[in-house]
């Protein structure tokens, strides 16, 4: 998808990339968690908000496959896959591979061990990947949605400064003034 033709494709990159944000502000607090379980539970939710775009809705649909670019096209599918056999639905054969740290709570009580959790979250590979991956994806979806801004008849006029709120609906887009708050 090169342009955004219709207010409908244009509420799907918005929202696409307020997932893909959201993802990006949740890596820095995996690499400063010391916990394997929260580090796995914020894996978890980049995941799913990185997945979010790529699933089918019925509301707005899926971004397409072709999206993301072949140099991503290994991370973006293992995020997805985990997304999809790990985060969202329990899959026992779901492998994981080397880039994914596995870190099992053991207890003892002096005659057994009892394995409580097991905590997949990546390795520090693995998040310099999917940094990339989110960044170009954040550049390209936001490098879309300016460029339908700024050719949309609708947003040629001068328009002033201040805060706006833009609205779509199944025919039209429009911008409205934020009242700001005193």
């Amino acid at each position: 998808m090169d342009h955004i033709k219709t207010p409908k494709q244009l509420n799907k990159m918005i929202l696409a990339r307020q997932s893909i944000k959201r993802a990006l502000g949740l890596l820095p607090l995996i690499l400063n968690q010391n916990n394997d379980d929260a580090k796995s539970t914020i894996y978890g939710a980049l995941c799913i908000y990185y997945a979010r775009p790529f699933t089918e809705s019925n509301k707005i649909g899926s971004l397409p496959k072709l999206f993301v670019s072949k140099e991503f096209h290994e991370i973006h599918c293992k995020l997805i896959k985990f997304r999809h056999n790990v985060v969202a639905h329990s899959d026992g054969d779901f492998e994981i591979n080397d880039e994914i740290v596995n870190s099992a709570h053991i207890i003892s009580d002096g005659e057994n061990l009892i394995i409580e959790e097991l905590y997949p979250y990546p390795d520090k590979n693995m998040i310099n990947s999917i940094n990339e991956l989110l960044e170009y994806m954040d550049e390209k979806l936001s490098s879309l949605i300016m460029n339908c801004l700024n050719t949309n008849p609708v947003f040629q006029k001068n328009i002033p400064s201040g805060n706006y709120v833009l609205t779509l609906n199944k025919n039209s887009t429009w911008l409205e003034k934020k009242e700001t708050e005193p």
